[in-house]
Protein backbone atom coordinates (compact mmCIF):
# COMPACT_ATOMS: atom_id res chain seq x y z
CA UNK A 1 0.00 0.00 0.00
CA UNK A 2 2.83 2.31 0.65
CA UNK A 3 4.35 1.70 -2.28
CA UNK A 4 1.61 2.30 -4.20
CA UNK A 5 0.98 5.57 -2.24
CA UNK A 6 4.66 6.53 -3.16
CA UNK A 7 4.21 5.66 -7.19
CA UNK A 8 0.99 8.29 -7.23
CA UNK A 9 2.66 10.86 -5.16
CA UNK A 10 5.46 10.91 -7.70
CA UNK A 11 2.90 10.39 -10.78
CA UNK A 12 0.98 13.59 -9.36
CA UNK A 13 4.06 15.78 -8.88
CA UNK A 14 5.89 15.00 -12.36
CA UNK A 15 2.99 15.82 -14.16
CA UNK A 16 2.22 19.51 -13.04
CA UNK A 17 3.59 22.29 -15.17
CA UNK A 18 5.98 24.42 -14.80
CA UNK A 19 4.69 27.98 -15.54
CA UNK A 20 7.16 30.36 -14.65
CA UNK A 21 9.85 28.62 -17.12
CA UNK A 22 7.54 29.25 -20.23
CA UNK A 23 8.91 31.48 -22.90
CA UNK A 24 6.45 33.67 -24.36
CA UNK A 25 7.76 34.58 -27.56
CA UNK A 26 4.81 37.42 -28.47
CA UNK A 27 4.44 40.67 -27.14
CA UNK A 28 2.04 41.71 -25.15
CA UNK A 29 -0.07 44.99 -25.78
CA UNK A 30 -1.72 47.14 -23.31
CA UNK A 31 -4.45 48.22 -25.21
CA UNK A 32 -7.08 49.20 -22.34
CA UNK A 33 -4.14 51.06 -20.52
CA UNK A 34 -3.59 52.87 -23.77
CA UNK A 35 -7.13 53.81 -25.01
CA UNK A 36 -7.80 57.57 -25.77
CA UNK A 37 -3.76 58.34 -25.87
CA UNK A 38 -3.28 57.38 -29.48
CA UNK A 39 -3.13 59.34 -32.57
CA UNK A 40 -4.10 59.43 -36.48
CA UNK A 41 -1.07 58.27 -38.21
CA UNK A 42 0.05 58.47 -41.67
CA UNK A 43 0.97 54.87 -43.48
CA UNK A 44 4.03 57.11 -45.10
CA UNK A 45 5.59 57.66 -41.33
CA UNK A 46 5.39 54.39 -40.70
CA UNK A 47 6.57 52.77 -43.81
CA UNK A 48 8.12 53.07 -47.18
CA UNK A 49 6.06 50.92 -49.47
CA UNK A 50 3.40 48.80 -49.04
CA UNK A 51 3.08 45.52 -50.77
CA UNK A 52 0.11 43.51 -50.69
CA UNK A 53 0.56 39.63 -51.42
CA UNK A 54 -2.56 37.66 -51.84
CA UNK A 55 -2.43 34.42 -49.51
CA UNK A 56 -3.92 30.88 -50.90
CA UNK A 57 -6.85 30.42 -49.20
CA UNK A 58 -7.77 26.24 -50.04
CA UNK A 59 -8.70 23.66 -47.30
CA UNK A 60 -5.10 22.37 -47.84
CA UNK A 61 -3.35 25.18 -46.88
CA UNK A 62 -4.76 25.66 -43.50
CA UNK A 63 -2.67 26.88 -40.60
CA UNK A 64 -3.28 23.94 -37.85
CA UNK A 65 -1.80 25.47 -34.61
CA UNK A 66 -2.00 29.77 -35.32
CA UNK A 67 -0.81 30.38 -31.80
CA UNK A 68 2.15 27.98 -32.31
CA UNK A 69 3.28 28.32 -35.69
CA UNK A 70 3.48 31.64 -36.21
CA UNK A 71 7.02 33.74 -34.93
CA UNK A 72 8.13 36.92 -35.94
CA UNK A 73 11.59 37.08 -36.10
CA UNK A 74 13.78 40.11 -37.83
CA UNK A 75 11.15 41.86 -39.12
CA UNK A 76 9.66 38.75 -41.00
CA UNK A 77 6.85 36.04 -40.34
CA UNK A 78 7.08 32.49 -40.03
CA UNK A 79 4.18 30.18 -40.30
CA UNK A 80 4.87 26.64 -39.48
CA UNK A 81 2.10 24.34 -40.27
CA UNK A 82 2.48 20.14 -39.80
Amino acid sequence: MKFLLVILIVITTSCQRNHENQKNDFRVLDIEGNVGKGRVAKISEIADEVLYIPLETSKECLVNEPNRGVKYYSGLIYIVSS
